[in-house]
């Protein structure tokens, strides 16, 4: 169970480093 969450972590972090410029865009566009 914590190695699935570890693995969720991870791939949240990846997602978050690798779609950065797409998300600040939008937050900047509110």
């Amino acid at each position: 169970m914590k190695q699935l969450l570890f693995i969720i972590a991870l791939i949240e972090t990846a997602l978050i480093i690798y779609y950065w410029p797409v998300i600040s865009e939008w937050l900047s566009t509110f």
